[in-house]
């Protein structure tokens, strides 16, 4: 191996010290930049509350629903309307109220 041709390293430079990297929000307050902000319309809330409703109600009672089916089947089910009328006017007002 031939050296004989290398030259000399010669003096050396300073190096700038290494600067602080910004977090992203540090970056983003220097900028003037704000947070994203989603606003949710009307329906989609009341699609979450909906969800929330669903998720909080109850196990479904898989015997009573048996029972139900098969009255139905057999044609001994029958529906009080105006029962039915009157507990869906009770839970529409109680909602209403309840805000």
């Amino acid at each position: 191996m031939d050296v004989s041709n290398v030259k000399p390293i010669g003096k050396t430079e300073a190096v700038d010290p290494v600067k602080p990297v910004k977090s992203k929000a540090q970056r983003r307050r220097d900028s003037g930049l704000r947070k994203d902000k989603v606003t949710l319309s009307e329906q989609a809330r009341l699609l979450e509350t909906a969800r929330r409703s669903v998720k909080a109600m109850e196990e479904i009672d898989e015997q009573k629903v048996a029972e139900i089916r098969a009255r139905i089947e057999s044609g001994a089910y029958r529906i009080d309307s105006d029962h039915l009328a009157a507990k869906i006017l009770q839970e529409s007002f109680a909602h209403r109220f309840e805000k």
